[in-house]
């Protein structure tokens, strides 16, 4: 689980394995290879292996979410 300030931002990751991340509270913006998504709570969202992305508190309230490799 991950709690994040309003307004942060997370740039250009990437990870040798899959990630999936489920959002629990809030909003979020994800960026993966330049696709951009804004799940609704409880939806998720898959990154493969090796895929730049960026995580993005676009609001103004923390958010929360989990992810898993």
């Amino acid at each position: 689980m991950f709690r994040d300030p309003s307004g942060s931002i997370w740039p250009n990751f990437s990870h040798s394995t899959e990630e999936v991340v489920i959002l629990a509270e809030g909003q979020i913006e994800i960026e993966v290879t330049g696709q951009i998504y804004r799940p609704v709570i409880g939806e998720e969202v898959f990154i493969p292996a090796q895929a730049i992305h960026t995580v993005h508190n676009f609001r103004t309230v923390p958010n929360v979410w989990y992810y898993g490799y």
